[in-house]
């Protein structure tokens, strides 16, 4: 297992990071029953639907697991690379938010759980409490069943965390 992940440096330097921190911490639990990897469970506010919106519209939010796993496997394969070319180890940062929602499988969560075990150097995963079916519906339309979100650039992850703590 891993070390703790450090934050972003830009959360680390604000003074709401301790607060940030403390909130991650409260309410640690297994994504699923039989879990073994334990995620900050989330109150789902308006403050974070805003930032998840704005890192849609700014495209810096993926969706679909599938998809996201395309994505961390392939930043992954480079910057192995680059750590392979500079003798160098993992910085153990968080600079990716694996955000999901509640009422999905067990099979789902167990495939979440994976992924964050694959990617522990640096995604984060927090599991918030709305149901899967009006997750993400205010910002892809009343039609959006979304499971996962992957917060995708590190500033859009330094909002999100920031909104946890803002009114």
């Amino acid at each position: 297992m891993p070390p703790t992940l450090k934050l972003p440096r830009q959360v680390e330097a604000d003074p709401r990071c301790e607060s940030i921190v403390e909130l991650l911490a409260r309410n640690q639990q297994p994504l699923w029953e039989k879990g073994t990897l334990t995620v900050p469970h989330l109150t789902f506010l308006p403050s974070l639907e805003n930032a998840l919106k704005f890192s849609f519209g700014t495209k810096q939010l993926e969706r679909g697991l599938e998809h996201i796993d395309v994505i961390l496997n392939a930043e992954q394969k480079g910057q192995m690379a680059v750590r392979e070319q500079k003798n160098a180890a993992p910085a153990y940062r968080v600079s990716r938010l694996l955000v999901i929602p509640d009422e999905c499988t067990e099979r789902f969560y167990r495939t979440c759980e994976a992924t964050l075990f694959h990617h522990a150097e640096r995604v984060l995963g927090i599991r918030v409490n709305v149901p899967y079916t009006t997750f993400a519906q205010s910002f892809l339309g009343p039609e959006a069943h979304v499971k996962v979100l992957l917060v995708s650039e590190r500033a859009a992850v330094a909002n999100v965390l920031f909104s946890l703590v803002s009114p």
